[in-house]
C-alpha cells in the first residue's frame, strides 16, 4: 500500500477530505494528520532549530556577561590589594623599628635579702608491713 502526503491550500484540502468522506467511512482510505504520524515538517524543524539557536545565544550572552563581571571584580580586587600593600609599606616606614636589644646598663640586680627560703617537709612514709598484707608492691602500682 502506498502512502502520500498531500499539501495545498487549506480550502482545497478541506474539499478533498469532504469528497473522500464516503471512502474514509468505508475504511478504504485513512487520513492521518502529520502531527499524529510522527513526521516533522520542514517548517516545524526550522522553528525548533531557531528556538534552540536562540537559547544557545542567550546562554552564551549570559556567560559572556558573567565573565565580564568577573574580570571587573578581579581588576577591582587587585587594585584594592595593591592599595593595601602600599598603605602597609607607608605605615611600616612611619613606625620606628623596634630594637629588642637592651643595653647592658639597663639590667637590674636583685638584692639577696629578697630571696625567701621554703622548707619542704615530706611526711609520706610507707611501711613494709602494709605492702606484705595487701600483696601489692611499688611495681604493681
Amino acid at each position: 500500500m502506498e502512502k502520500y502526503i498531500i499539501t495545498g491550500q487549506d480550502k482545497e484540502l478541506t474539499r478533498v477530505l469532504r469528497e473522500q468522506r464516503i471512502r474514509v467511512s468505508r475504511g478504504l482510505i485513512t487520513i492521518t494528520p502529520i502531527s499524529e504520524c510522527g513526521l516533522v515538517t520542514e517548517e516545524d524543524a526550522r522553528k525548533t532549530l531557531e528556538c534552540m539557536l536562540a537559547e544557545k545565544d542567550t546562554k552564551i550572552g549570559e556567560l559572556t556577561e558573567s565573565i565580564t563581571e568577573k574580570d571587573k571584580a578581579i581588576v577591582e580586587l587587585t587594585d584594592e590589594r595593591d592599595t593595601m600593600k602600599a598603605r602597609i609599606a607607608e605605615l611600616e616606614a612611619l613606625v620606628p623599628s623596634d630594637n629588642k636589644n637592651l643595653p647592658a646598663a639597663d639590667s637590674k640586680e636583685l638584692p639577696a635579702g629578697d630571696v625567701k627560703e621554703v622548707t619542704v617537709v615530706d611526711d609520706k612514709t610507707v611501711s613494709v608491713e602494709d605492702e606484705k598484707k595487701t600483696g601489692k608492691g611499688k611495681a604493681s602500682k
